[in-house]
């Protein structure tokens, strides 16, 4: 019987050695948490450099507007010299801008069958310069940066001729808005209270 005993406690003495030594060994361990990269920090993925690197919602279609895209999209004209919004459109992969232009501002230089011509301004550094770049119109918007503008001056056209007509002068700058004018408040039969800052105590 101690023959047997001693027997069993060797043989699970063994297992559990074996156990450890395959815990400890760094092939059990991740390929990017070895024993070599342990006390390094450089075990995430490392910075990709593709061209849509960073356009996951950049280019991605809002909630429910997924799917083709619309007729409107395509029935809008454009000219040569409209200003137009560039955004990319995730369900069209032709012809579709660098991210580096998303949402930015440009004019209409050349008119093609399917796409456009288009001028923008792209900072590097310190330097602008203005970019040609040739985009489908599936990524392209009528900006509405000029709707206030056109706005004001049909506006003011307005108030030009009925100034000229009535013979006064009249003011078509924009003016800042003018604070409150003075006026009264009831208190409808209540006290008016006193509000100030309470002094610093100090409480233990």
């Amino acid at each position: 019987v101690q023959k047997q005993l001693e027997s069993i406690l060797e043989g699970s003495a063994a297992v559990l050695l074996y156990c450890f030594r395959v815990a400890l060994s760094p092939t059990w361990l991740p390929s990017c948490c070895t024993c070599e990269r342990l006390n390094r920090q450089d075990c995430n993925m490392t910075n990709p450099k593709g061209k849509r690197r960073g356009t996951r919602y950049m280019f991605s279609r809002s909630f429910r507007k997924h799917g083709p895209c619309k007729m409107s999209t395509y029935l809008k004209v454009y000219r040569m010299g409209d200003i137009v919004d560039i955004k990319g459109d995730g369900a069209i992969q032709k012809g579709m801008p660098h991210k580096s232009y998303h949402g930015k501002t440009g004019r209409v230089f050349n008119v093609t069958k399917r796409g456009l011509g288009i001028i923008v301004n792209k900072q590097v550094k310190g330097r602008i310069f203005a970019k040609r770049i040739n985009v489908r119109i599936e990524h392209v918007r009528h900006s509405k940066c000029r709707d206030d503008f056109l706005r004001r001056v049909q506006e003011n056209d307005i108030k030009k001729k009925e100034a000229q007509e009535k013979g006064i002068k009249v003011n078509l700058k924009r003016q800042p808005v003018a604070p409150r004018e003075a006026h009264f408040i009831k208190n409808r039969g209540k006290e008016p209270e006193l509000l100030e800052a309470i002094p610093y105590e100090f409480i233990i």
